[in-house]
């Protein structure tokens, strides 16, 4: 009877203790991703004082982090402005070539302030809704045709999901713009298999070495080369679609082709 009193009354300590604490821990999870709330403080005096803390220092980071994103983002917006007043000024050069090469490296500041602005997007708030999936990846094909681009789908003609949708249409198109780029062409699949969507896009380029797979999702990582923009970008691309597919809860992978070129698979 001692034995059985003294075991089910340490369950129910260790139930009225274990319960807040995953509550900590999934707080501590969420820490980064969307819709962040503050951990409960309930149970014990000394769990109620941990996550109390866990809270405060939490806020302190999402205030930092808020203030240099808003920093940087209103830096590379106010620069527009004078941006705007160099090409009006670059037109009133006689040198022709002057003036094309002044209007050439207007427009790569111009690339590299829309990719910074891109970048921060990824953090802003999004609600989760059902889309057609496959509609928003023809929608994403049909642009890039329009623009006289050779791309090409293969999947079916309807798939439902819940998602993010502007994040994932951004991630899918950095992808596309970077196979046109590299490649002069794309061919994005569409999937639904027992581990979830997937969306493949491939194109016939000279690929990636495969030590700098996972480098070149790194913020302003660019291979040794694409010194030009033309063909390397601002490094921002593929951060950028990582950034927004982790935060859609998915995974993407890069590979080289057998027969060359890249393949990018977003699995959600």
């Amino acid at each position: 009877m001692l034995v059985a009193c003294v075991t089910i009354l340490a369950l129910i300590l260790a139930r009225l203790l274990g319960r807040p604490l995953r509550k900590l821990a999934d707080a501590a999870d969420r820490v980064g991703r969307e819709d962040v709330t503050p951990a409960a403080e309930e149970g014990p005096r000394e769990v109620r004082r941990v996550a109390a803390a866990f809270n405060a220092m939490q806020a302190r980071l999402l205030d930092q982090v808020n203030e240099r994103i808003q920093a940087l983002a209103a830096v590379s917006h106010d620069l527009r402005t004078p941006i705007a007043r160099l090409r009006l000024r670059a037109a009133n050069v006689r040198n022709q070539e002057l003036r094309a090469a002044i209007g050439h490296d207007i427009d790569e500041m111009e690339a590299f302030m829309r990719s910074i602005l891109d970048f921060l997007r990824g953090a802003d708030p999004e609600e989760e809704r059902l889309i057609d999936l496959a509609s928003l990846v023809v929608t994403i094909v049909h642009d890039a045709q329009d623009m006289g681009s050779a791309v090409h789908y293969e999947g079916p003609a309807s798939l439902e999901l819940v998602t993010r949708p502007i994040k994932l249409q951004r991630a899918i198109d950095n992808l596309v713009q970077n196979a046109i780029r590299h490649a002069g062409q794309a061919e994005i699949r569409l999937s639904q298999g027992d581990d979830g969507v997937r969306i493949v896009v491939e194109d016939q380029g000279p690929g990636i070495p495969v030590d700098q797979l996972d480098m070149v999702f790194e913020p302003f990582r660019r291979l040794e080369g694409s010194r030009n923009r033309n063909t390397g970008g601002a490094g921002l691309g593929l951060a950028i679609v990582r950034r927004s597919i982790t935060r859609l809860g998915g995974s993407i992978r890069l590979e080289n082709r057998r027969r060359g070129g890249l393949r990018a698979t977003i699995t959600l």
